[in-house]
Parts: structure tokens; C-alpha cells; sequence
């Protein structure tokens, strides 16, 4: 697992022209508040990097594999080294957020 703090996502954005601003419970936030903003960073930071992104797939099932991890959708399975979940709060269903990611992490974990 990889560490990722606040500081870090700071200076992430902050050298890709987004300023973030802090607020007192530390939550990070862009300046501007335009999530618009932070998904053009990392669009842009994963078609330089040449990662693959399958949109409109739900995700079936993740099973880890001894070289990484296949994901399965109602289209296809991805075979990956590396995979990040980002599910978005399971108590916020209005953004899209079944909480399926909490389920996938634990299976992918006890395999």
C-alpha cells in the first residue's frame, strides 16, 4: 500500500497549475471548488502514463491474482498489476456510489 498525504496531493496539483485550498477539519479542496478542474489533472495525468480507463463498466467482481488483478465487467476482464478503487461514500449514494468498491476490497484482500 502506498502513502498519499494531504501535503503530497497538494503539491500534485499545485505542479499541475490547480491550487488547492485546506479548510480547518484539513479537507482538501481545489480553490476554484470545480471538480472539473481535478478530473482534467488526472485525465490528463493517466493518458500521459498511458493508462487504460473503462467507463460505464460496472465492476462484477475483482479477484487478486499472484501478478495483480483481474476485474470483471458485464462486457469484459481486465487483467492489471496495480488496482485503485475509487468508489466514492457508500453513505453518498447521489454521486453514483453503490458501495460495491467496500465489497471488492475485502475479496481482493482474502484472496
Amino acid at each position: 500500500m502506498f502513502g498519499f498525504s494531504n501535503r503530497d496531493l497538494i503539491r500534485f496539483f499545485r505542479k499541475r497549475g490547480v491550487s488547492m485550498a485546506v479548510e480547518n477539519n484539513g479537507k482538501v479542496f481545489p480553490k476554484t471548488r470545480n471538480a472539473a478542474d481535478v478530473l482534467a489533472v488526472l485525465l490528463e495525468e493517466c493518458s500521459e502514463l498511458g493508462t487504460d480507463l473503462h467507463c460505464e463498466e460496472p465492476v462484477t467482481g475483482v479477484i487478486r491474482k499472484s501478478c495483480g488483478f483481474e476485474i470483471e465487467t458485464p462486457v469484459a476482464s481486465y487483467h492489471t498489476r496495480v488496482l485503485v478503487i475509487t468508489t466514492g461514500g457508500a453513505s453518498y449514494p447521489r454521486t453514483g456510489s453503490s458501495g460495491d468498491g467496500y465489497r471488492f476490497l475485502n475479496l481482493s484482500a482474502s484472496r
